[in-house]
C-alpha cells in the first residue's frame, strides 16, 4: 500500500491491511483511529468522537486505553 493511513487487523488465519479514506469518511476514520490509539491524557480527554476517550459500556467509566487492542470479534 501506498502512504495512505492504514490500519492492520491480526487475525487466526493471518494480518489484513486496510486502508482508511479519510478524505471520504473523515469523521468514521476520526474515531476509528481514536479507539484505536486511545487517549494521551486521562484528566483531559473527554468521551467525544475522534478523541481517544470511550465510556466503558459495563462499568460506565471513563476510559483512554486502546478500545480495540485485543478484542476478539466472531
Amino acid at each position: 500500500m501506498s502512504d495512505d493511513l492504514t490500519a492492520t487487523l491480526h487475525t487466526s488465519e493471518g494480518d489484513i491491511e486496510v486502508r482508511l479514506f479519510e478524505e471520504r469518511a473523515p469523521n468514521t476514520v476520526e474515531n476509528f483511529v481514536g479507539l484505536a490509539e486511545g487517549a494521551d491524557d486521562y484528566e483531559s480527554a473527554e468521551v467525544a468522537p475522534g478523541t481517544g476517550a470511550w465510556e466503558d459500556p459495563d462499568s460506565d467509566e471513563k476510559r483512554i486505553d486502546p478500545l480495540y487492542s485485543d478484542i476478539e470479534f466472531h
